[in-house]
């Protein structure tokens, strides 16, 4: 006898049985804990260094080779990638899953200050930042203006609106990106 026979013949039995696999169902589901962000610590480290002005060719030569040499002995390194762009570049690191980030962030920021002096002079000071879920931006804030050119909104961005939003309760950093002078 198959299932939908028996369900023709015992429609109270084939009732009952659906009534308690959904019971089971949302029984199951009220005691799965379920987030939409978990807590997982992300093992990454990222340093950025700005070179204003610099080609690419010169960012990687000058500064991303001379900070990948200070990273290549930090230990517990899984993964290093690198990305070296027009005025700036950016090391990613990612550890050993049981490996502390604020540990690993600690041995990154040491490595990099070795080599701080063999920066070019124009280059801005490398800074490093831990990749924790707890450090993802918020807020992202477009301006545009038909009566401003994006020299004076990036302007009025750091002078103005930048130190505002820093002086909010529960604001850990701000950074303006776009044009500037």
């Amino acid at each position: 006898m198959s299932l939908p026979d028996l369900s023709l013949r015992r429609p109270v039995m084939a009732t009952v049985l659906n009534l308690l696999i959904v019971l089971i169902g949302a029984v199951a589901m009220s005691r799965l804990p379920v987030r939409e962000l978990p807590q997982v610590e992300a093992a990454e480290v990222t340093v950025r260094v700005e070179y204003t002005g610099a080609a690419p060719d010169v960012v990687d030569s000058q500064v991303a080779s001379v900070i990948e040499g200070a990273l290549a002995g930090v230990t517990g390194v899984t993964a290093m990638e690198t990305e070296s762009e027009r005025g700036r570049m950016r090391t990613v690191l990612t550890f050993d899953s049981g490996r502390d980030i604020d540990a690993a962030a600690n041995d990154v920021r040491n490595a990099v200050e070795r080599v701080v002096g063999r920066l070019p002079e124009e280059a801005e000071r490398p800074r490093v930042d831990k990749n924790d879920s707890e450090g993802d931006p918020v807020l992202r804030l477009s301006l545009s203006s038909p009566d401003m050119t994006p020299l004076e909104l990036s302007d009025y961005a750091t002078r103005f609106l930048a130190d505002r939003f820093a002086r909010l309760p529960g604001v850990a950093n701000t950074a303006t990106f776009g044009a500037r002078s």
